[in-house]
């Protein structure tokens, strides 16, 4: 196992025991002048993390490993001080440190474990003979909270061993004390040493990488300045006309390359917005390989997005790439058009590789961007129209065809393996992604669904007209969507115990709460950056560490997926079919 010095002082955020235990063991009782005196100690230290007994001591280690990382590689061109991301443990260079390897880092190493070992191996022979206990380990945390509120925090803890150290005799506590104090003292000799060591081998104005913050799935903590470099994948899509038609004028993106098998589809988007015909390529693979990117862009259709994060998920290990003065390293990210996979099977193997592999994906829908989606989902989590009872989503159009859309985009959106469906997959995912937003990712108990094709001459292979209810424990929604209404419509119609709240258009909400005679007009409040726009926001999930959340994120969509799987189901049976939280 390979573990750089900066790694043994890792975020143990997620792991902190805030009862049960006190200082190192919690059924450690050592004298009260000790206790006082190590909880300064604490002081000192940024982060007290919990393992339960040695075993998973020894496994917490290899988790460290596997998650970051390790090595004590510095970034060419990053600025000093500045935070930086972990490297996989494979991916070692020059300047990484090996536990019990050669040299003063090594050394470091062996102390380090050797001591732990020794001080766990004292505890669990003398007062951990229960097996209930949790451990805690004082680690150096990464500097995010200041020594008085980590010292305010180690006093707390021993307070709560006060009480129990009366249950030993003086002798029994002054020998732990002994053994406390030797263990912890080798401990932070040897962490020293491979400090020492790790800062040594380093270039002046260099640092250590530590690991990211779990809860930030892309490492990515470098500069945020300079052009996002994507590359497109696929221009089969017709949103890629209006991504084109925004990007070309756009300073904060580049596109490094586009990758479309259909070089005369290239060719007629290049003519129209201007792009070097050096950017296409015909492979997937071999763009991301020539130009290194920063993200994807998806925009083939629905049945291969699986196949796109297959290809991406290769790609995430750490590289430096270099456009004008930005240095990044990180792996991909994904944002793909809407709904995220044409099967409940392929969303659910997607959210596997991207959780497998750290890949943040973000499912792009146009309503994402709306100020009154976001304002009427505000008013429900305030609590101002009461609990919600019922949600109608309406979504639709005259028609793919009858609108006009190009032929590379109406011949899979019309194919029931490349689309999923018809309407029922291009626009009842829009309903379908709102409800579950706004039930917090609570899968729905049924799911029924009726759907028609209405204009067989038009579509022949796929359905053209769809209604979709989900019930909840105490709501249901009506979704509709459609290839046959005379105007285009998107919006949604919440309601409450207590209250209304409806979407108009873009920007416009009507809304009743109890005791009005009519429902009131209100204008939604204008989103704020970087929620505001799609590519201000997978900036701030590549440039910033971002997690995508809400209605774009993975989580929500999959149970989106598994709801327009189900209806389809529904529809071809004439049953309702049974989704259920607990599947």
């Amino acid at each position: 196992m390979r573990v750089a010095a900066n790694h043994f002082f890792v975020d143990f955020a997620d792991h902190v025991s805030d009862g049960k235990t006190a200082l190192f063991a919690g059924d450690l009782r050592v004298e009260q002048d000790l206790e006082e005196e190590v909880a300064q100690l604490l002081g000192r230290f940024g982060v007290v993390g919990a393992v339960k007994r040695v075993e998973n001591f020894v496994g917490l280690l290899d988790e460290i490993g596997a998650q970051g990382g390790v090595g004590l590689l510095a970034v060419p061109g990053a600025p000093p001080g500045g935070p930086q991301t972990g490297h996989h443990r494979d991916e070692l260079v020059e300047g990484g440190t090996d536990v019990g390897g050669r040299g003063e880092g090594g050394l470091g190493g062996v102390t380090a474990v050797l001591s732990f070992g020794f001080f766990w191996w004292h505890v669990g022979n003398t007062t951990l003979a229960k097996e209930s206990g949790e451990w805690l380990v004082a680690l150096r945390g990464s500097g995010r909270a200041s020594g008085e509120k980590e010292e305010s925090k180690g006093k707390r803890l021993t307070q709560r061993s006060q009480r129990k150290s009366t249950e030993f005799t003086e002798m029994e506590g002054a020998m732990r004390s002994v053994w406390v104090w030797i263990g912890l003292a080798m401990a932070v000799m040897g962490m020293g040493m491979m400090m020492a060591s790790g800062q040594e081998r380093q270039p002046a104005g260099m640092h250590a990488l530590p690991s990211p913050p779990r809860d930030v799935p892309l490492a990515v903590h470098g500069p945020g300045s300079g052009p996002l470099q994507v590359v497109i994948a696929g221009m089969v899509h017709g949103h890629v006309d209006g991504f084109l038609a925004g990007a070309v004028k756009r300073t904060d993106l580049q596109i490094v390359g586009v990758a479309e098998p259909d070089r005369a589809l290239f060719d007629a988007y290049a003519k129209k917005y201007g792009l070097d015909a050096k950017l296409y390529h015909a492979d997937l693979e071999e763009a991301i390989e020539a130009t290194k990117p920063q993200a994807v862009l998806v925009y083939t259709n629905t049945f291969d997005h699986r196949k796109v994060v297959e290809i991406c998920a290769k790609h995430t290990r750490s590289f430096v790439q270099t456009g004008n003065d930005v240095r990044v390293v990180g792996p991909l990210a994904v944002m793909m058009e809407k709904p995220l996979a044409a099967s409940a099977e392929d969303a659910r193997a997607i959210a596997d590789i991207a959780n497998t592999s750290h890949l943040p994906i973000i499912v792009n829908y146009w309503t994402l961007w709306e100020p009154n989606r976001r304002a009427a989902y505000d008013i429900v989590y305030k609590g101002e129209i009461g609990d919600v009872r019922k949600v109608v989503a309406h979504d639709g159009h005259k028609g793919p065809k009858e609108i006009g859309v190009g032929p590379e985009f109406l011949g899979w959106l019309t194919d029931p393996k490349l689309n999923g469906g018809g309407a029922l997959y291009d626009f009842g995912c829009y309903g379908a992604d709102f409800m579950t937003w706004l039930m917090n990712g609570e899968r729905p108990l049924t799911v029924t669904a009726v759907t028609q094709q209405i204009k067989p001459d038009v579509y022949p292979k796929v359905e053209d007209e769809a209604t979709i209810v989900l019930t909840y424990p105490k709501a249901q929604a009506i979704l509709q969507a459609s290839w046959n209404w005379p105007f285009g419509r998107a919006d949604v119609e919440v309601y409450g115990k207590t209250g209304t709240v409806f979407t108009r258009g873009r920007d416009q909400l009507e809304v009743r709460r109890e005791g009005d005679a009519e429902p009131k007009k209100v204008t939604a409040p204008a989103l704020i950056g970087p929620q505001n726009e799609p590519i201000a926001y997978l900036r701030a999930v590549v440039m910033e560490g971002l997690k995508p959340e809400g209605a774009g994120s993975l989580e929500i969509n999959v149970v989106v997926a598994e709801i327009l799987d189900a209806a389809r189901e529904s529809a071809k049976s004439g049953r309702a079919v049974k989704l259920g939280a607990g599947k």
